[in-house]
């Protein structure tokens, strides 16, 4: 069995059992994913960082290289590496009040930003039409969700035709995004 609470037929199954094959993910100790249950930042930095090919590759800093300075983030929490990683690839800003909050949830708008950015390919330019009933061209999500409608990232978004940017993801719903990337699904 894979995790005890992801069973063959669930709607994450195939890629939590891909990035799961590829040693990519790991579950919590007591052998469950928790996959129902909503990711935040941390979290979704260290999937995403452990699953993307050379994301986690850590290079040397020039001296004059900034550094962050989340009061919230401390150099003995799990997640400090991660933010670390994603700060130095500038995948990742504070808040307007100086914080990383990494125990706040990711939204599908927010994640659909950190996956594409951290993949590194081209964004297109400027969004003309919308790609989504619910998002607007000068949305400053919009040319994620362009890409990941082309792309077909999110299939159960599409059913209606929304994006739904506000919808906060889940651990299941991440790990559908971050195999979509690793497998390079069109």
């Amino acid at each position: 069995q894979l995790f005890k609470d992801v069973t063959v037929g669930r709607l994450n199954y195939v890629a939590i059992k891909y990035i799961k094959e590829q040693n990519l993910i790991e579950g919590y100790e007591d052998g469950t994913f928790k996959p129902d249950t909503q990711i935040n930042r941390a979290e979704a930095l260290k999937m995403l960082l452990k699953a993307l090919p050379g994301a986690s590759d850590t290079q040397p800093l020039a001296s004059d290289t900034p550094t962050f300075t989340f009061a919230d983030v401390k150099s003995d929490n799990w997640f400090y590496e991660y933010i670390t990683q994603a700060w130095n690839k500038n995948l990742i800003k504070g808040y307007p009040d100086g914080l990383f909050h990494p125990e706040r949830t990711i939204n599908r708008a927010e994640s659909l930003k950190i996956l594409l950015e951290l993949e590194a390919q081209h964004l297109p330019a400027p969004v003309s039409e919308q790609p989504y009933s619910d998002v607007a061209i000068d949305a400053w999500y919009a040319i994620y969700a362009k890409v990941a409608k082309e792309r077909t990232l999110l299939l159960e978004s599409r059913n209606n035709g929304s994006l739904e940017a506000e919808t906060i993801m889940t651990r299941g719903s991440f790990a559908e995004g971050v195999a979509a990337l690793w497998i390079g699904e069109p």
